[in-house]
């Protein structure tokens, strides 16, 4: 893993503290990958991308140097603004991801719902307290011979014998 204990990365997403050796040759607190030498990097920075606060960093950016360089305050405040920016991309990201997988099961169920109420012999209707209607089974209209937007609100009454209405 790249973020191995021991690295810049690894302190770096263990702490949520930046990381910023200026000369990684002569720096003994960390180990550093191979790759990292061979691309003849001198210096570099590590910033944690924060997730929301309950959730783990999402990841981290780094910067590298190929000269000796100390990265300062302004910098590491630069690039944590930079991380902020791609927390709240990645935040929404999965906001939407996660969004999307709840709209196809509410999908999924919706169908399973509509075949069941669908096969079934019986008339099925939704209606709030003062009995406006809100939807009504396609039985309803082969049954009645009124459309279910006809019935909404009170509207399916009108199949009511004028008599029954005030009871019904």
């Amino acid at each position: 893993m790249w973020a191995e204990k021991g690295s810049s990365e690894g302190y770096a997403l263990r702490t949520g503290e930046p990381v910023a050796p200026d000369d990684i040759e002569h720096e003994r607190r960390f180990t550093y990958a191979q790759f990292i030498e061979d691309h003849g990097v001198k210096a570099l920075v590590n910033v944690v991308i924060l997730g929301a606060t309950s959730e783990k960093p999402f990841d981290l950016l780094q910067v590298d140097s190929r000269s000796l360089r100390t990265f300062d305050d302004s910098d590491i405040d630069f690039l944590r603004g930079y991380a902020n920016l791609l927390a709240a991309a990645v935040d929404r990201l999965r906001n939407l991801e996660k969004r999307e997988r709840t709209e196809a099961l509410l999908r999924a169920s919706e169908r399973r719902l509509q075949t069941l109420v669908s096969g079934m012999p019986q008339i099925v209707w939704r209606a709030l307290g003062g009995g406006d209607w809100t939807w009504a089974s396609p039985q309803w209209a082969e049954f009645m011979g009124r459309s279910e937007s006809e019935s909404h609100d009170l509207g399916w009454l009108a199949c009511v014998h004028p008599e029954d209405r005030d009871h019904a």
